[in-house]
């Protein structure tokens, strides 16, 4: 027996990772290319429960193509953060727990620098549509 009555068999130890799983894509639609590449991000947690490895799957985190992390216009990583921060809100990490699960993901999805966040809601904010023949600004909505 260990301290607090616990038999070692009771202690488990573990730690987290992110699983990148990457499929290529055969398929065109509207966001994504035939021969693009798509990642996933899963958080997995390694426990040894009696001294043998298990992995649980923890959270899909999200998942973006490999283009839309190189394309020069942020909307696909503003998405794709929101998703991750969001669902790393819901699993109730401290906040260092989630600093360093997001710095992970970081290394291989930038993150969105705050000038260019600022621009691509300039830009989305936009009405692009007019409405019964008057400007996008002073259409009205009758419900």
């Amino acid at each position: 027996m260990s301290k607090g009555g616990l038999n070692n068999s009771d202690i488990r130890t573990f730690a987290m990772y992110i699983r990148w799983q990457s499929r290529k894509l055969d398929k065109n639609t509207r966001w994504r290319k035939r021969g693009d590449v798509h990642w996933r991000e899963i958080l997995i947690e390694n426990v040894r429960v009696d001294g043998k490895p298990i992995q649980q799957h923890i959270a899909y985190l999200g998942g973006i193509t490999k283009r839309n992390i190189a394309h020069e216009k942020p909307a696909h990583r503003i998405y794709f953060w929101n998703g991750v921060e969001q669902k790393l809100a819901v699993l109730n990490f401290s906040a260092k727990e989630r600093t360093t699960i997001m710095q992970l993901i970081t290394e291989r999805v930038p993150r969105v620098s705050s000038r260019q966040y600022q621009q691509h809601a300039r830009v989305s904010a936009k009405p692009t549509v007019s409405i019964g023949g008057k400007p996008p600004d002073r259409c009205e909505i009758i419900l």
